[in-house]
């Protein structure tokens, strides 16, 4: 969402769209705005979920989480265990006014959805080929769930002659999605007997069971794959041993299968050394003292943006160096004048800026610009430039007190103390003609 707001002093909601399914959710996120007047900063807020019979219940969250209110980045909780749900919402106490731009849910990512496998007889309608609603999907834990799936339309003229083709499926909780292939055959009807495939299933060490697939594909003599009921050994299912790395294999009787059925099952270790494969946090270090940065900052700006930039003159390095042209220059101006300067040589075609971005706020009350030219093909500004600042909020704000020139060489184009301090996260320059 771009931006959403309740101002109706009552007890304001937040819901995620109703899911076609259940999905298994590890986490949320929130991001708050305020305008520092009518919309202030949300104080307190909770998770819901939707219980199998819709009824609403309090998330649980994991160990050392909470439910934090920081703006300008995202809040997130990670739940004590996965919420299987198909809703999700976020309450606010009653009387908030409240202002959110984004809300994420984040579902456990399987290893692996399985694909689905369809011998149809030639001239069939594609109303009749009844593709399912769900598809199984196993985890690392050994575990599988039924993830609603929505597939890609299959036409009549697919299935009016032989032919094979996979229909892609958009799986709710599932980042990879799946595929189905259609084997179109006139022989369809006539296949009794095949022979099933050797499938294969990764878990983690030391997971407390794993859970096997219902169905394998079978290959019939036409060569077309169709997906058959399985029944899996139940001594042989005994035989891994989920606490040891290795690979077992495990039989099985499909349906319409001469042959027996069979699953490599791999047990690997967890790369999180038998962690929650998606950990908590780490308390954030300790903040560092509230106190305005200064002196010249620039060298402490996380990052420099500029409006372009030739590639044999970049910006980095040179515009926050603390090094001033004439302090250490030849006395021939074009010497190496790229490894000194930066710019964009006709790229900027709509405008030139440079900007600095830091960590924290920061209280400045003066700036300085150096200019370079070579008055051949780099001449001076035509035209005053401009010093701009952006707070939290990242709203540009001309710099109005202060007196900007342009002068060459000259240490240089000084920003004289505004009549009130200017606070910032943003500061840049922008001429509004340069060459």
């Amino acid at each position: 969402m771009e931006y959403w707001g309740d101002n109706t002093g009552t007890e304001p909601w937040l819901q995620l769209a109703l899911w076609d399914g259940t999905v298994p959710l590890k986490k949320a996120k929130l991001f708050f705005w305020t305008d520092g007047g009518g919309v202030p900063m949300v104080k307190s807020w909770k998770l819901q979920y939707a219980d199998e019979n819709g009824d609403w219940q309090d998330v649980k969250l994991a160990a050392g989480q909470s439910y934090t209110t920081m703006q300008g980045e995202g809040n997130e909780v990670r739940f004590a265990e996965t919420v299987e749900t198909n809703k999700l919402r976020v309450l606010f106490p009653k009387g908030a006014i409240v202002g959110a731009t984004e809300f994420e849910a984040y579902a456990l990512d399987p290893v692996s959805v399985d694909g689905v496998n369809r011998m149809v007889q030639t001239g069939s309608k594609a109303a009749d080929v009844n593709l399912p609603k769900t598809v199984s999907a196993s985890y690392t834990d050994g575990s599988r769930r039924d993830l609603s799936v929505a597939w890609d339309a299959i036409t009549d003229d697919q299935l009016a002659s032989d032919s094979e083709f996979a229909v892609s499926g958009t799986v709710i909780g599932a980042l990879a999605g799946t595929k189905a292939t259609i084997g179109v055959r006139s022989d369809a009807q006539s296949q009794t007997a095949g022979a099933a495939q050797p499938i294969e299933q990764t878990v983690y060490q030391n997971s407390k069971s794993v859970a096997l697939p219902s169905v394998v594909p079978v290959r019939f003599p036409n060569g077309m794959l169709d997906d058959r009921t399985v029944m899996w050994d139940e001594a042989s299912v005994a035989g891994v041993r989920l606490d040891t790395i290795g690979d077992y294999e495990v039989s099985g009787t499909a349906e319409g299968s001469s042959s027996q059925a069979k699953i490599t099952v791999h047990v690997v270790a967890d790369p999180n050394g038998g962690a929650d494969p998606d950990p908590e946090p780490t308390p954030d270090p300790k903040p560092e003292p509230d106190t305005p940065l200064t002196g010249w900052i620039e060298g402490r700006a996380i990052d420099t943006t500029v409006s372009a930039e030739a590639s044999w003159s970049p910006a980095s390095g040179k515009l926050n160096d603390g090094v001033l042209v004439d302090d250490t220059w030849p006395s021939d101006d074009d010497a190496d004048v790229n490894g000194r300067v930066w710019g964009s040589w006709g790229q900027a075609s709509a405008g030139m800026y440079a900007q600095y971005t830091w960590s924290k706020e920061a209280t400045v009350d003066s700036s300085r610009v150096q200019f370079w030219a070579n008055f051949a093909g780099v001449m001076m500004p035509r035209v005053v430039w401009m010093f701009r600042t952006a707070g939290r909020f990242s709203t540009w704000l001309l710099m109005v007190y202060g007196r900007m020139w342009r002068m060459r060489n000259t240490p240089p184009c000084v920003i004289p103390r505004p009549h009130v301090p200017l606070t910032m996260l943003k500061a840049g320059a922008w001429p509004r003609s340069l060459r």
